[in-house]
């Protein structure tokens, strides 16, 4: 990834103030960042914006979050960007393991906190820029 191309960072949530507060505080650090509300626009927003990193919603309408991923690692097998699950619900180990199963590199639970999120963004850039 050349120095001066943002990362790009998909937020696919149902919730208006995620998408929002996401979307603020990812661009505040120099991401470039596109907000959809259901899964199959989550789908079709990765062709069209080609995302390095694909923040998920487990809850999303039309389309799960689970869906998404799954689709995703078919559509784009080691290619895909990387896939972090968002769940507003308690989370249980079996759900880790669907997530596990369907391609997620990362779990976390809402809401998630703002420094594990960066850190795995500067993770990706560290990766990009090798």
């Amino acid at each position: 990834m050349a120095t001066d191309q943002k990362l790009r960072v998909l937020v696919a949530d149902d919730h208006p103030d995620t998408c929002t507060t996401m979307s603020a505080l990812l661009e505040a650090e120099g991401y470039a960042v596109h907000c959809v509300r259901d899964g199959g626009a989550a789908v079709n927003a990765v062709r069209e914006f080609r995302p390095h990193v694909c923040i998920l919603d487990i809850g999303l309408p039309g389309q799960t979050g689970y869906s998404v991923a799954g689709q995703l690692r078919l559509m784009y097998g080691s290619r895909r960007p990387l896939l972090i699950a968002m769940s507003g619900q308690w989370v249980n180990p079996s759900e880790k393991l669907v997530a596990d199963s369907v391609g997620f590199d990362h779990f976390m639970q809402k809401p998630a906190e703002p420094g594990r999120v960066l850190e795995l963004l500067k993770d990706v850039e560290t990766t990009l820029n090798q």
